[in-house]
This record gives structure tokens, C-alpha cells and sequence, in this order.
């Protein structure tokens, strides 16, 4: 036993690309830089009709835990684990996460 260790997000970039390396979306924290709110970004990847004003938002968003990007992943893009397990083990995952977040 190594005693009691807590560890803390201090900041987190999810994003999903398209083929072409462009964010079609991305779910920022930086808590130590101007934009210090979790915020959600829409990016060129998402289509050419969205206006750059758009894309140029910091959509206001709840804190995101890194389950919870791949659980969005997986349900609303349809993306497929590699793994059999992968729905028990993100929400197992998660689960501790909620526990022991601080916020």
C-alpha cells in the first residue's frame, strides 16, 4: 500500500476528427488559461455550411469525464469498441469518477 492518493483532471481535450485530421466536435477544459469553463467546440470536420461564428463559440458545457466522451462516441457516432466489455467497463469506470470527483 502506497497511503492515500487523490489525483485531480486539471484540464482535458476530447475531440473527434474526420478522415481528413479536421474536429468535426471537441469538449475543452482549461481551467489555468482565458476560457476556464468546460465548453464544447464545433469544428470545419462537422460540415462546410456551418457559419464561422459558430464554429468560434465556447458552447458552455457540464465537466466531462473521458467515459463519458466515449460513451457519446460509441452511442451517437457509432463508433465500435474493440472491446467486448467496453459498455461494463466505461460504466464501472465512470461510477468511481462520480464518486470521487471533486466538483
Amino acid at each position: 500500500m502506497f497511503g492515500n492518493y487523490k489525483v485531480t483532471t486539471r484540464s482535458y481535450l476530447y475531440a473527434l476528427e474526420d478522415e481528413h485530421y479536421h474536429e468535426i466536435i471537441a469538449f475543452h477544459w482549461h481551467r489555468d488559461a482565458e476560457i476556464k469553463f468546460p465548453h464544447l467546440h464545433i469544428g470545419h470536420g462537422a460540415g462546410l455550411q456551418i457559419r464561422q461564428e459558430i464554429r468560434n463559440i465556447h458552447f458552455v458545457t457540464a465537466r466531462m469525464a473521458f467515459e463519458e466522451f466515449c460513451q457519446l462516441l460509441i452511442k451517437e457516432f457509432r463508433v465500435v469498441p474493440q472491446r467486448q466489455d467496453a459498455a461494463m467497463v466505461l460504466d464501472q469506470n465512470l461510477e468511481k469518477f462520480r464518486q470521487h470527483k471533486t466538483r
